[in-house]
């Protein structure tokens, strides 16, 4: 029933599979924050997925960030920059790359790629008929 599944520094994260169809088939858009193999998964099984790939504006403040949770052992942090390090060679793998140094810049960039590839004429191959009536033909 998951359209993507992996584990993450020993735990296991997933998707459900009902949860895409549905919110897609009404036209909306789907949000995950997923590792790179789930991300791989999700591109398998659905092409027309847009990747975007969001970094930390470094590997230093990545580290203050986890750390200023207060919710993982030093093991644990270690465990999450060395897979953030294996993930980071990835990141030729998505279309676009966004860095996280600002939360409302994050926000309003990945909201630009979103509006972006909806407007897309792949996205919308029967516009002209829409508006033209197949005046055009």
């Amino acid at each position: 029933d998951l359209i993507e599944w992996d584990e993450y520094v020993g735990n296991y994260y997933g998707t459900p599979r009902k949860f895409i169809e549905d919110t897609t088939s009404a036209g909306g858009d789907v949000i995950l924050d997923i590792t790179v193999p789930g991300a791989v998964n999700i591109k398998k099984e659905c092409p027309e997925a847009v990747m975007i790939f969001v970094l930390p504006p470094s590997i230093d403040e990545l580290e203050r960030r986890i750390k200023a949770r207060g919710t993982d052992s030093a093991r644990a942090i270690s465990n999450r920059l060395e897979k953030a390090y294996a993930e980071f060679k990835h990141v030729g793998e998505y279309e676009y790359v966004v860095v996280n140094d600002d939360l409302d810049a994050c926000v309003a960039e990945v909201k630009t790629i979103i509006a972006s590839e909806r407007m897309k004429y792949t996205r919308n191959p029967s516009i002209l008929d829409k508006l033209y009536k197949g005046d055009l033909k």
